[in-house]
């Protein structure tokens, strides 16, 4: 997913320089059980199945993933070079092909009550708060906006070289350090400070969940909500989870934000690139080459709020 462009931190995804065809190959999917969790949550507060917004789409990930489930589904992103990487050939449960709107948050590109789900997928802590003003004017009654996302990589501590590992992905976080923002910040705590609905708004009370990863790479869930649902600490289908080498992790770190701006500041430095130097070091380290891999996995955060 991207950003809202016209949001510090996220106007990064709609330079000239930005690969949409990098971001869509090298980020993480989201886990099945994910969004199969956010579909039978919508049913079972009243909401229909007509149609879906993937907000802040990028390439269209879960735009294409829910089609199947919804009557119509549009993906609005505000960088034009991820719209044009979404691929056409994906279509909905009736046959109507995805469509896909250049737009952002706190302008939607929508009618009134014409939306029966929003969902964003590592987007929604680039927008203002005000962005809630359009979705209730978007979203129909018992709608639902589903706003999630996964953070860093987490590595089991039983992992060879455990010590050697987090000591050169710590060197790489603070060169990047000084490139984060406070969007990135907000996506850091799983969600935890994301900006909620204003009261005055017709929304129901945000429900929020967070899955982080354990010593085992699995996933507690931890449930922040205001009504407190159950959730199974074993639940490990939850995690974004990936076998990767030294050349995959260099991939899927050159797409986030903070690097973006690290090259963008820094594309004159004699130290060379800020993730090539932690291919190097990871090099070093006897039992990780490109043959090697290792799991990473991520923590996952949920929101859920009803349009009532």
């Amino acid at each position: 997913m991207s950003s809202d462009a016209a949001t510090p931190g996220g106007e990064i995804f709609a330079t000239s320089d930005f690969s949409a065809q990098a971001y869509d190959a090298e980020r993480p999917t989201y886990p099945p059980k994910l969004l199969d969790h956010i579909v039978a949550y919508h049913d079972a507060t009243g909401g229909q199945r007509g149609r879906v917004v993937d907000l802040g789409c990028g390439p269209g990930t879960v735009a294409r993933t829910l089609g199947a489930f919804f009557d119509s589904v549009v993906g609005v992103d505000p960088s034009e070079s991820m719209i044009a990487a979404a691929p056409r050939t994906y279509s909905t449960g009736t046959g109507k092909p995805v469509e896909y709107r250049v737009g952002g948050a706190e302008d939607l590109p929508l009618e009134d009550t014409s939306v029966d789900l929003i969902v964003s997928g590592t987007a929604a802590h680039w927008w203002r708060p005000e962005w809630w003003e359009d979705a209730a004017r978007v979203v129909k009654k018992d709608g639902t906006v589903a706003l999630f996302l996964y953070n860093g990589p987490h590595m089991s501590p039983d992992q060879p070289h455990y010590d050697a590992l987090t000591a050169a992905f710590t060197n790489f976080t603070k060169a990047i350090t000084p490139y984060r923002t406070a969007g990135n910040d907000i996506a850091s705590s799983l969600y935890t400070r994301l900006a909620r609905p204003a009261p005055n708004l017709p929304f129901s009370p945000a429900e929020h969940y967070i899955w982080h990863g354990s010593d085992e790479v699995a996933f507690a869930a931890v449930d922040l909500s205001i009504k407190n649902h159950a959730a199974d600490p074993e639940d490990t289908e939850m995690a974004v989870c990936k076998e990767m080498n030294v050349d995959d992790v260099g991939r899927q770190l050159g797409t986030m934000a903070p690097v973006l701006r690290w090259r963008e500041a820094n594309k004159r430095t004699e130290g060379g690139d800020v993730v090539e130097k932690l291919q190097r070091e990871i090099r070093a380290i006897k039992g990780w080459s490109e043959e090697k891999t290792v799991k990473i996995a991520r923590g996952v955060g949920l929101v859920l709020v009803k349009r009532l």
